[in-house]
Order: structure tokens, then sequence, then C-alpha cells
């Protein structure tokens, strides 16, 4: 079975998980315009030291593999500490779509805005498989 059909559940939602609080705004905004999204925020991605990034990259990247996420946006300011790369890169290990949104390079927060929703709508309608077994009953 493939990894990422080891841990199973309904994956009904999109994740939007930001890298930075300075891009919480965006990806916040962006899961009250798509229905189906489940939006991850904290207050890291800058000022840290290298243990505190390495924890926080591990920690974005675990709630990313949650099995109850059909896929995941990644939200990025452009410029924090945190890599949006080393997140989406360790997420799509799991087999799930991913897609990055980068605040800075889509020309700002209403393009991020724009950019991200209609991502987070596509892979929200994607075509994902639909596995699902029942035990026996006891």
């Amino acid at each position: 079975m493939p990894a990422h059909l080891a841990r199973q559940a309904p994956r009904n939602y999109v994740g939007i998980i930001s890298t930075v609080s300075c891009a919480n705004d965006v990806a916040w905004r962006i899961s009250q315009r798509v229905k189906g999204c489940a939006t991850f925020l904290h207050g890291q991605g800058c000022c840290q030291t290298r243990p505190d990034l390495d924890l926080a990259t591990r920690t974005l990247v675990s709630l990313g593999w949650n099995p109850n996420l059909a896929a995941v946006l990644v939200v990025s300011l452009g410029w924090e500490s945190l890599s949006a790369d080393l997140i989406a890169d360790g997420i799509a290990q799991s087999g799930k779509p991913v897609e990055k949104v980068v605040i800075q390079r889509v020309g700002g927060a209403t393009a991020a805005v724009t950019r991200g929703s209609r991502e987070a709508r596509k892979t929200r309608y994607g075509n994902f498989p639909n596995i699902f077994s029942i035990g026996p009953v006891l």
C-alpha cells in the first residue's frame, strides 16, 4: 500500500498552511473564500534559531500529512526563515497534492488571495482516490 494511503480518513479538507505569521491573514482569507478548507496559522517563521526553525518545519509538515487533508496549500510571504519549499516538499512525500502561493512573487496580498483561492478550489474539487475500508464486525 502506498505510504499516503496507509493512514486513511475521509480526506475532505484542503489544508491551508501559513509559513509565517505575516502570511496568516492571506491564508485565513483564502480559507474563507473556499468551502472545505482547514486553516493552520501560527506565530513562527521569523527570527528563530535553527533548532526552533527545524521544529516548526517538522510540525507544519506533520500537519500537512494529516489523513483528513486531501490536499495542501502552503502560503508564504517570500522572505521568512521557514522554507516554504521544504515544507511543501515534506508534505508532497505523503503523496497528496501540494501547491504554494508566495505573496511577494504574485504581486501582494490581494493577488495571493485570488491565486490561493483558485489553487484551493482546484485541489478541493480535483479527482482524488476515494479509498475507504471497513474492518470486520466483532
